[in-house]
């Protein structure tokens, strides 16, 4: 059986659309749910998790944070940005 190659351009940039609007939607909820349960609480949450890691408390605690309100920024302009490559990378390095 052989397979044809022939997708419509259009085809291929609903699908980017969706894989786009799907993770970042999920990614933005998650960081919206942690600033509606509070950022200290988030925070708090993490040192005891990575207490016997060699991370020290204070820089797990500042990371704590900062991340619930980077996630749904970064997200919300992945969903709505046609510039989801940088999106993904710059995402990654946190």
């Amino acid at each position: 059986m052989t397979r044809s190659n022939n997708r419509k351009p259009q085809d291929i940039a609903v699908a980017y659309l969706l894989l786009r609007m799907t993770i970042g939607l999920n990614i933005f909820i998650h960081g919206l749910s942690r600033l509606l349960m509070g950022v200290t609480v988030f925070a708090d949450s993490l040192v005891p998790m990575f207490a016997k890691t060699f991370l020290p408390g204070w820089s797990v605690y500042a990371f704590g944070l900062v991340l619930p309100w980077v996630e749904p920024g970064s997200r919300s302009c992945q969903v709505c940005n046609r510039t989801w490559r940088r999106d993904f990378w710059s995402t990654s390095l946190l």
